[in-house]
């Protein structure tokens, strides 16, 4: 299921790796764009343009923020597909 809410602004291009993780989320929150950019914002990376390193540092705190707000069940979710995202960089 992908929610309908949380859009990428229009003056926001993602490269692919934040596409990839902005889908993840989309299955997971109602708001991808403002976790990312949220979480992102509070470990000094760009959202937009994540590379491998900077998505292993940011997946800890994506999946926690999304779990608060869901299950402990979907924050492991989130975790795993973000780390398969981060090794298939």
């Amino acid at each position: 299921m992908t929610f309908g809410f949380g859009n990428i602004p229009s003056d926001v291009t993602l490269n692919p790796l934040s596409r990839a993780v902005f889908d993840v989320l989309a299955t997971s929150t109602s708001f991808p764009w403002a976790v990312m950019l949220a979480q992102a914002n509070r470990i000094g990376v760009d959202p937009a343009n994540l590379n491998p390193e900077s998505l292993r540092k940011l997946t800890p705190y994506v999946a926690t923020a999304v779990g608060r707000f869901t299950s402990p069940q979907t924050e492991a979710k989130v975790t795993s597909a973000l780390r398969g995202l981060a090794e298939s960089g």
